[in-house]
């Protein structure tokens, strides 16, 4: 786990997702990364190229993990190719959730806890090295 004061930025943590790496980062609202020119302040938003997805530390639990769900369904979907899928009907989408989804929320309340864990300074959740 990485700490940075630097653009607002309070913990970093890689996260391997089939054969990527990608850094969660958990930042304040003030991150430039976190502020899009046509909405605003995001809760999440996920850098594909650069393989980072930055969550909103302003947010409360189970937004938190919601947008962490929602933000590691990008990184998937990119990691394994089905971006290149123009036309999701919903078997294509019953399969991907169907494949993905209890990996997906177990990195995502594993995520939580490791980032809580840090910025309450308490020992680090078992498994959190599975994430590193």
């Amino acid at each position: 786990m990485k700490k940075s004061k630097k653009n607002y930025v309070e913990t970093v943590i890689e996260v391997p997702i089939h054969n990527l790496k990608w850094d969660i980062i958990f930042a304040s609202e003030k991150c430039k990364e976190l502020n899009h020119e046509e909405v605003g302040v995001c809760c999440g938003i996920t850098y594909k190229c650069d393989l980072k997805i930055y969550i909103n530390t302003a947010l409360k639990k189970d937004l938190m993990i919601r947008t962490l769900r929602h933000e590691l369904t990008h990184a998937y979907i990119w990691t394994y190719g089905l971006n290149q899928f123009t036309c999701w009907n919903e078997e294509t989408i019953c399969d991907f959730v169907e494949t993905y989804a209890n990996e997906i929320t177990e990195h995502a309340n594993h995520l939580y806890e490791i980032y809580y864990a840090d910025v309450n300074n308490l020992p680090v959740p078992d498994g959190a090295e599975e994430c590193e």
